[in-house]
């Protein structure tokens, strides 16, 4: 093969090795490992077209929190694997259309002696999207648009094991499109975002719940809009490192703002108290996040830090008693925040691409909801990890 087609071929990809732990309500889990795994063997075909295949793998082998259907959250380890085909053509110096097929596959165990693929809330996800991005002379403007479905091999078999009630076989399964528009502007020392989402998830084989418990032959549908603005600003003078007499280093100060508005014609009867909630799975959030990242020079450090702070409030779903289960006149609230850290000390002397790394993260739930006998709505968890990481 010629020198001028081995230079369209360029392959890139990371590989994460380390050990990892988390307290829960300041309890200590056992140590456990990650594993991740990403490739990409880009390849140009033309001076307008590019594909772009993608594989990743990734393990966590410690439980952390994951909020499930829009219950609550369980505790799960989680492995996952992804693949995708991107195919971009250049219509011009300012415009792009890009097409994608991905899949990806996710396993979840709540327990150690839970075997791999047999977990209620294992997904598989395939997704084919569209999108046309434009550089002008100010903004930059992307619109897209994704056809996806989502199946739950395991859920049909094993639901009945934490009392949920079944309008069908497949209840979980849902074909979904989102489509979005987002705009950037950039400047020399600032850059302003915005973005909006809008989707649709379409449930396969979930009848809805009258007033009376019964079921019809409607199905569930849930659209979700998601608003979002973010902000960052390169710092001047000496921010992380400001001790140091080394020639400083840029910081960037970010800060994202967004809401997120979620309508269902999904109802709930619970059986036990005979009791019918409708509008059961429509809430709003409200959030934003701050984060800091650079290097500090002095060290040769790379450094993150980042916040986020979530308020959700369900417009219908009432709280229950901690202990008998009795529905109360409140509305379900829930407040998380989350707070981290990330550090990144290269090891370019050993091996060029190669760095240590470092991790610490929060998180922190709480709700005025303390019934909590299938879900947690108020903990607390800390977790941190340690490794290597290879950029090749």
């Amino acid at each position: 093969m010629s020198s001028s087609a081995w230079s369209q071929f360029a392959p890139f990809g990371t590989v994460q090795l380390g050990g990892n732990q988390a307290f829960f309500d300041g309890k200590p889990s056992s140590l456990g490992g990650y594993a991740n795994l990403s490739f990409v063997p880009a390849l140009r075909l033309s001076p307008r077209t590019s594909l772009i295949p993608r594989v990743q793998a990734g393990y966590q082998g410690i439980n952390s929190y994951s909020q499930v259907i829009d219950e609550g959250s369980l505790l799960q380890q989680q492995m996952n694997s992804l693949a995708a085909l991107k195919y971009i053509y250049k219509l011009s110096e300012q415009s792009k259309l890009k097409t994608e097929f991905t899949g990806k596959h996710q396993w979840l165990k709540e327990a150690n002696n839970e075997p791999w693929g047999k977990g209620l809330y294992d997904y598989r996800y395939y997704g084919l999207s569209g999108e046309w991005e434009h550089r002008g002379s100010i903004l930059k403007n992307r619109l897209g648009l994704t056809f996806s479905v989502l199946r739950y091999p395991n859920y049909q078999s094993l639901s009945s094991a934490v009392g949920l009630e079944l309008g069908g076989k497949d209840t979980l399964d849902t074909n979904d499109i989102m489509a979005f528009y987002a705009l950037e502007l950039p400047g020399d020392k600032q850059t302003f975002k915005g973005s909006l989402n809008f989707e649709t998830y379409a449930y396969t084989d979930q009848k809805l719940i009258d007033s009376q418990g019964a079921f019809i032959a409607e199905k569930r549908l849930d659209k979700l809009a998601t608003f979002r603005l973010g902000y960052s600003r390169y710092l001047e003078g000496r921010v992380l490192d400001w001790w140091s007499e080394r020639p400083s280093e840029q910081t960037i100060l970010g800060l994202d703002v967004y809401s997120k508005l979620k309508l269902s014609n999904q109802n709930h009867y619970d059986v036990e108290q005979l009791a019918f909630i409708a509008g059961f799975y429509d809430y709003i959030t409200v959030g934003f996040s701050p984060s800091l990242a650079g290097r500090i020079a002095a060290l040769d450090l790379i450094l993150q830090l980042y916040y986020d702070l979530s308020l959700r409030r369900y417009f219908n779903r009432p709280i229950q008693d901690a202990d008998s289960g009795l529905y109360q006149g409140a509305k379900l609230r829930q407040t998380t925040h989350m707070l981290g850290v990330n550090l990144k000390y290269p090891l370019t002397w050993w091996l060029n691409g190669l760095m240590a790394e470092a991790a610490a993260g929060a998180n922190i739930s709480g709700s005025n909801m303390k019934y909590e006998k299938l879900y947690r709505y108020n903990y607390s968890s800390f977790s941190y990890q340690m490794g290597l990481r290879y950029d090749f």
